[in-house]
């Protein structure tokens, strides 16, 4: 459990600025992270006094209960948001044994593909990768049309690392799969090139690979390059209700989710697959581009019945949406467009995939309506040509459909690998901003140990008595028990009330 410091300061270098939703906290370089009202509130309210002040004053000014108080203080230290006088503990996060301990290392080819302005990735991500610990590596570069001088770079400054370069540009499973076709490790490690490693990062992931046969790929914990203390994602999840998306995006990563074991899909930002399934399922679906190829090879994985598998302390650092982000944005409808109708009706039960198309369908409809009244025609136009494309493609697909479905080891239905998306959180991300709301504090942190409030108020304080209780804190109770009931409903309201009273 984290004590609360005596006192606290805020970080400087943050500027906050409301932009109508949530109070943005920028640094220079305009990266931050989004607060909602009340935890913004806890925030200002650290201007130079002593902790047990700051506690008394926003007991009895707002309606936010002591505990509230004192376990968002803590995760916003946590979050580097507030300096307290004292450093804070390490969190205890011991590793499990090196993979490099066994008396049979099997290789690893680590693939990465480095497209157009690469240079400035490939400096941090190329060092990261030659100091692992783990001893059997085999670094493969593939030069999918890069601009600038990347390639020079490496072979001047990483000669060890094997160079494949491309005569035209292809998208990012085409280039995985050159590379996997040439590479002659047991297994195989994709990395995107925005990324950088820590040292015991692949021996971690080899040693959870080693744990079963049936293990077809294993996602590391890929964390925020610029704010580290944040999760960017560890596997994938898409969900009944049609939604797709990365397991954790925004956390606050401090352990919370570090028994997570099985995830539905794969990450390809970051991720070690087993050969031997790769040469039995198929390489990598080419036809995606960008976007929904890894969760394709996954499910055909499952399938199968081979299992993916979180490591949850192997950890990359991710720049999330470096790559995506330099893509127009119609490039970038047309591929969701087609290629999550791509996935559905190549993977999923039949009445699932008419489930689901009805649902996008539903959701490309009001984004080309949106598109249209903001005189964005490219994009409403890509809509419905990745629509188009996807009909096109439908003979096709059925091919592919059948070849799929065909990987099952025993009829049975695609429920139990649905079942591993529920519960999975929504992401907690305001556009690039990683967002601390009082409803995260409330579900997912007051309850963690580090962040239970501790001794009681009335402990705070040293020579000042606890303010005298009036009618007062009941009303704002009664009104802070209406704010939950509006946005989280009256099951939300017995949740709060249970962990209030447990604190």
């Amino acid at each position: 459990m984290d004590p609360l410091d005596p006192l606290y300061r805020q970080v400087p270098s943050y500027c906050p600025e409301h932009d109508g939703i949530f109070w943005l906290l920028k640094s220079s370089d305009d990266r931050g992270i989004a607060l909602d009202d009340q935890v913004h509130r806890v925030w200002t309210a650290f201007d130079g006094r002593p902790t047990s002040d700051v506690i008394g004053t926003l007991r009895t000014e707002s309606d936010a209960s002591p505990s509230f108080v004192k376990s968002t203080t803590k995760v916003l230290a946590r979050a580097g948001l507030l300096v307290p006088s004292l450093p804070l503990d390490s969190l205890d996060r011991s590793s499990s044994p090196s993979a490099s301990a066994s008396s049979s290392v099997p290789l690893v080819s680590v693939i990465i593909v480095a497209g157009r302005q690469a240079r400035v990735h490939l400096e941090t991500c190329l060092p990261s990768v030659l100091a692992q610990t783990y001893p059997c590596l085999e670094v493969i570069l593939v030069d999918n049309q890069t601009t600038d001088d990347s390639v020079a770079f490496t072979g001047e400054n990483f000669p060890q690392v094997e160079l494949i370069r491309l005569s035209r540009p292809v998208g990012f499973g085409a280039a995985n799969n050159l590379a996997m076709r040439q590479a002659r490790g047991e297994f195989y490690f994709l990395l995107n090139d925005d990324t950088e490693l820590e040292p015991d990062c692949i021996a971690e992931c080899v040693r959870k690979m080693t744990r079963s046969d049936d293990i077809a790929a294993v996602v590391p914990k890929m964390k925020l390059f610029y704010l580290r203390d944040f999760i960017n994602s560890m596997g994938t999840s898409v969900h009944a209700n049609g939604e797709s998306y990365d397991n954790f995006t925004g956390y606050l990563d401090v352990g919370q989710f570090d028994n997570t074991d099985q995830v539905f899909t794969a990450c390809f930002g970051a991720a070690l697959l087993r050969r031997s399934v790769v040469e039995q399922i198929g390489y990598i679906d080419e036809n995606y581009v960008f976007y929904y190829e890894d969760s394709d090879w996954s499910f055909r994985a499952r399938l199968a019945g081979y299992a993916i598998v979180a490591a949850p302390h192997a950890v990359v650092y991710h720049k999330f949406n470096a790559t995506m982000n330099t893509l127009p944005s119609a490039f970038k409808a047309n591929l969701v467009a087609h290629n999550r109708l791509r996935f559905i009706w190549k993977n999923f039960e039949l009445g699932r995939a008419l489930k689901f198309s009805c649902l996008y369908r539903r959701e490309d409809c009001r984004k080309i309506a949106l598109a249209r009244k903001r005189e964005k025609y490219e994009v409403a136009e890509a809509y419905r040509q990745g629509w188009r494309r996807w009909l096109r493609s439908l003979p096709r697909l059925m091919l592919a459909r059948y070849r799929t479905r065909g990987l099952r080891r025993a009829a049975s239905a695609d429920d139990p690998l649905f079942e591993l998306a529920e519960g999975m959180p929504p992401p907690a991300m305001y556009g690039p901003h990683p967002v601390i709301s009082a409803a995260h504090i409330r579900t997912h942190y007051i309850g963690l140990e580090m962040f239970k409030p501790g001794p009681s108020i009335s402990t705070m304080y040293s020579t000042t008595a606890p303010p005298h209780r009036t009618t007062a804190p009941s009303l704002s109770l009664f009104k802070m028990a209406q704010r939950i009931v509006r946005e989280e409903g009256l099951l939300g309201l017995m949740g709060q009330a249970w962990r209030y009273l447990r604190c």
